[in-house]
């Protein structure tokens, strides 16, 4: 039987448990049932003893295309090459599933000006039928770049658009609280002389004021073509509201807890860095992603500027076995339900697409060694067989979370 692949051996997670010893029958690109034993008429094999069994990775908010793209400031990649190279880190790192994040914010952020902004997503665009990686466009729009709005409101209507997310990164709230502090980051990431960095301060306090009713419309337009809508650096009750005005359902890197628990309350999906979990903390002064997921005011976890944090984090987080398949969801089932996917991915269960990886504990880290992405093998370590390798050693401690 060509098209049935049975997993057998692993312990497999599934949204409520973790099955040890379970088997996943895939065919025609369809998880077919997990079981408790293999049936008679297996198929292809794959022994997958003394490892993990996961749904995909879905990554809602990935930036690490921008690296990709400008690897050094000044130096710009052909875009088809980035995105060939990033799909071979995504499926590597255990991502089926993976919204590059395309920012339109002229003037400030490096490549993430119109033309690059247009030219990936249309990239994206035409591989995605020959992506190996399922790609979609999470389009980041700073609401201060006025001139981007025509060639924004062109790709959502053209289809080019799958999640929209508002910016907002004026100092004096959200991300940069403090105006010292943006200066900082942008003469250290991206050289921006003093002259320059005060006409963009300018600029922006300009366009701010002036920013709401172009925003209102511009959710409209998304929501009118089902493209959800997410927020960004919320800060305060205040800026959630705001958002949620505008039709908002995702809550992005809110910058404190009290942002984070009163989105949590209203109904919004609330999403972390993957980073912040392994590194123990937030880069910029931010909240701890653990202490929001603790307390119940995050959701999702996402791998914002490092594609290999998002598994790592799902381990630290779950590194307590009854606390796996919730930690699971935070980058599966949750991601994909706040991007209207989850009747297709997210989990394993009988009708869902065959998006699963194999992942062993080496040394202490958790590590794919095979992807696969609608029942075929995307990626596999070694480029060979599938065996999960045995445990070499404990994952790290973590705390626990409900």
């Amino acid at each position: 039987m060509a098209d049935r692949i049975l997993i057998r051996g692993g312990a497999v997670v599934t949204p409520d448990a973790v099955r040890h010893g379970a088997c996943v029958v895939v065919e025609d690109g369809h998880i077919a049932s997990v079981l408790g034993a293999p049936p008679p008429d297996a198929g292809d094999t794959v022994d997958a003893t003394g490892g993990y069994v996961l749904p995909g990775l879905i990554d809602v908010h990935c930036d690490a295309i921008e690296h990709e793209l400008q690897p050094r400031p000044g130096i710009l990649f052909p875009v088809e090459l980035a995105l060939r190279s990033l799909e071979g880190h995504l499926a590597a790192t255990g991502i089926t599933t993976a919204f590059p994040s395309i920012s339109f914010a002229e003037g400030e952020f490096g490549v993430r000006t119109g033309t690059v902004a247009s030219e990936v997503v249309e990239a994206v665009h035409r591989r995605a039928g020959t992506s190996p990686v399922r790609l979609r466009v999470h389009l980041r729009y700073e609401i201060t770049d006025r001139g981007a709005l025509p060639a924004v409101r062109d790709l959502i209507a053209g289809g080019r658009v799958q999640l929209l997310s508002f910016m907002d990164h004026t100092p004096g709230q959200g991300q940069y609280r403090e105006l010292e502090e943006y200066r900082r980051f942008l003469a250290q990431t991206y050289g921006m002389a003093p002259e320059a960095f005060e006409r963009l301060m300018d600029r922006k306090q300009a366009e701010r004021r002036v920013a709401g009713a172009g925003l209102a419309g511009l959710a409209a337009h998304a929501h009118a073509h089902g493209v959800p809508l997410c927020s960004h650096d919320d800060d305060s009750p205040a800026k959630v509201d705001l958002v949620r005005r505008w039709g908002a359902a995702i809550c992005e890197f809110p910058t404190t807890l009290e942002a984070a628990r009163y989105a949590a309350s209203v109904g919004m999906a609330v999403c972390v860095g993957a980073p912040n979990v392994v590194r123990g903390g937030s880069q910029g002064g931010g909240i701890n992603a653990q202490d929001a997921i603790a307390s119940g005011a995050a959701s999702m976890l996402c791998s914002d500027y490092y594609p290999a944090a998002l598994l790592a984090a799902v381990f630290r987080l779950g590194a307590v076995p009854r606390t796996l398949p919730a930690a699971v969801r935070l980058a599966t089932l949750h991601p994909a339900r706040a991007a209207g996917l989850d009747e297709w991915t997210g989990s394993l269960e009988a009708g869902k697409w065959a998006d699963l990886i194999l992942v062993g504990i080496v040394r202490g880290l958790p590590t794919v060694t095979a992807t696969m992405i609608g029942g075929r093998w995307a990626y596999r370590l070694g480029g060979g067989g599938t065996r999960v390798p045995t445990h070499a050693s404990a994952p790290f401690p973590v705390r626990r979370f409900r």
